[in-house]
């Protein structure tokens, strides 16, 4: 019988082909991006122990995505918080209902199996401007998390615990439409504003300040091959692997080798 981990590994290479051939249809560029990207060029597909897929891509053609989803064939389907007041993220989410997964936070969360969808933004040139723009978005995305009991309580503080126990009735109560907003002003303030057009951001990836990068970056694409599939990355993907992880090809120790999407709930 199939291990847990091969089974969302198969159901994610479904979803993440099915992305990829309604991008094409619809010329929306993306990349592979995170571990993803790092799972491609050093094992030609999935790091074996990870289970999830990253995505990123230009504002334009996220939000034309975004736009085209009443287009996505069931079981696929997007997340995404200005449909659904109730998701718990401020990025959408690609997923697929033919695997239902729950990720064991205060609150579980549960949908079918997915891949993140991440959006390229302006963000300043000056470092102590780009600090404090993700210290911003940071604090909004946890209070975001707050908001939706998507936490996991601490076992090794109790002031921990308490904290968010009874912060979490308080955030539930802040309306979506406040998040939506914030994002929006964040997301957009760079340039809109201030002209700032020299590099772009995962504003919501986990490296914070290293996934940003020159915009020129983002210009070349190639195929990288990905399990039995070929997918599109950053060509210069030495650059960003580099920024990130620095001597990427030497695999990190056994206690670092962590998954990220939660236990299976039905398989179709």
């Amino acid at each position: 019988m199939p291990k847990n981990n091969d089974i969302i590994k198969e159901n994610l290479l479904q979803t993440m082909s099915y992305f990829h051939s309604f991008c094409t249809t619809y010329n929306l560029e993306y990349s592979l991006i995170g571990g993803s990207l790092l799972g491609a060029v050093r094992h030609q597909g999935f790091i074996p122990w990870d289970d999830d897929i990253d995505i990123v891509m230009p504002r334009s053609d996220y939000d034309r995505l975004k736009q085209l989803q009443s287009q996505i064939s069931a079981p696929y389907e997007l997340l995404d918080s200005s449909k659904d007041p109730n998701y718990i993220y401020p990025f959408i989410k690609m997923t697929n209902s033919k695997l239902i997964v729950q990720e064991s936070f205060y609150k579980p969360f549960t949908s079918g199996v997915w891949i993140d969808i991440f959006p390229l933004d302006y963000t300043f040139s000056n470092k102590s401007l780009q600090r404090k723009h993700f210290f911003v978005v940071d604090i909004f995305r946890k209070a975001l998390i707050l908001k939706h009991g998507a936490f996991k309580l601490s076992k090794r503080s109790n002031l921990m615990t308490n904290f968010l126990k009874k912060t979490y009735p308080i955030a539930a109560l802040i309306p979506s439409s406040f998040f939506s907003f914030a994002f929006y002003q964040l997301e957009s303030i760079p340039y809109k504003y201030l002209g700032q057009k020299q590099n772009l951001a995962n504003l919501y990836g986990t490296w914070k300040e290293l996934e940003v990068a020159p915009k020129s970056l983002f210009n070349e694409r190639k195929l990288y091959k990905f399990e039995n599939h070929h997918f599109w990355g950053i060509k210069n993907a030495d650059f960003w692997l580099s920024k990130v992880y620095g001597n990427y090809m030497e695999l990190p120790p056994e206690h670092k080798r962590t998954t990220h999407i939660g236990h299976i709930v039905s398989n179709k």
